[in-house]
């Protein structure tokens, strides 16, 4: 199974510069299931997934972090968003709330 390490740095026209940084391990690809197929398909929408690697999950940031994160996805209504979770602790009553009530173009999925 390879490893790779890669880094890419990509300038925006604004005082924003994103670098990406990511390990992987690659494995064979599995197929999605039918639901989010259909939920991807559904439109000509481009998806963005967001994901933290298996080191850090969502559940682990403030609830502040996360809610900005949601507002973004809002924000972006011409924009499909695939956020993973891993549920590992006990969530809070205000971040139940904030993952049961997704923007339209939003999903959270567990895996």
């Amino acid at each position: 199974m390879p490893s790779f390490l890669s880094t890419r740095k990509i300038e925006i026209p604004s005082n924003y510069i994103i670098i990406y940084f990511f390990i992987s391990k690659c494995f064979a690809p599995r197929p999605l299931p039918v639901d989010l197929q259909r939920w991807i398909g559904s439109s000509s929408s481009p998806v963005v997934l967001v994901s933290f690697g298996s080191w850090l999950s969502a559940e682990h940031l403030p609830i502040s972090a996360q809610r900005a994160i949601l507002e973004t996805a809002k924000g972006m209504p011409k924009v499909k968003f695939i956020f993973k979770r891993s549920r590992k602790k006990e969530e809070g009553v205000e971040e139940k709330k904030l993952w049961e009530n997704l923007p339209e173009n939003a999903i959270a999925r567990d895996w």
